[in-house]
């Protein structure tokens, strides 16, 4: 989902698909003599559009194995590419070209909500907002993480009030 001013929803290309075989994971295309040019490659132009519009940037999705999906992974690696996400200047570490931007990440699981923190450390949000949003520019990432959403208790008509809340009051 993206927003600015107004929302356009868009689900993650291949959903529903074998993570495998996704329609965005080609190769040749974004090559040019062994060269990644994947922020050129005609494919990807929607999708780049529609993160240059937005203010904010909503993912929605699953936490499988401690981790997001492979699919969801890798939509960001292609789209976040090199001269669109990011550029190549002298120093430790690149310039981020999404500057000024926010991310939103509201991610269920089935098992218990402390579990990424208990056990993993918040693997999955360091990936996230430090190895990923930091690196291409996007310093305001906001996290909604749900826990026990198979759960007849899951309280999931809570949860999803929480995240209305919030985007009612971001809209205001």
């Amino acid at each position: 989902m993206f927003i600015n001013k107004k929302v356009l929803f868009e689900e993650c290309p291949g959903h529903g698909q074998s993570p495998l075989n996704p329609p965005l994971m080609h190769v040749a295309a974004g090559f040019e003599n062994g060269i990644a040019r994947l922020h050129r490659d005609p494919q990807f132009e929607k999708y780049r559009n529609q993160i240059t519009w937005a203010d904010t940037i909503v993912f929605v999705y699953p936490i499988w194995w401690g981790r997001p999906p492979a699919m969801l992974m890798g939509y960001i690696d292609q789209l976040f590419s090199a001269n669109f996400a990011y550029g190549d200047k002298k120093g430790l570490f690149p310039e981020g070209l999404l500057k000024g931007k926010s991310v939103v990440c509201v991610s269920t699981m089935k098992g218990p909500a402390k579990y990424p923190l208990l056990w993993l450390n918040d693997a999955h949000k360091i990936l996230m907002k430090r190895a990923l949003f930091n690196f291409v520019g996007i310093k305001k990432v906001k996290f909604f993480e749900f826990g026990n959403m198979e759960s007849p208790k899951g309280k999931q008509t809570q949860k999803l009030e929480k995240v209305y809340r919030y985007f009612r009051k971001v809209a205001s």
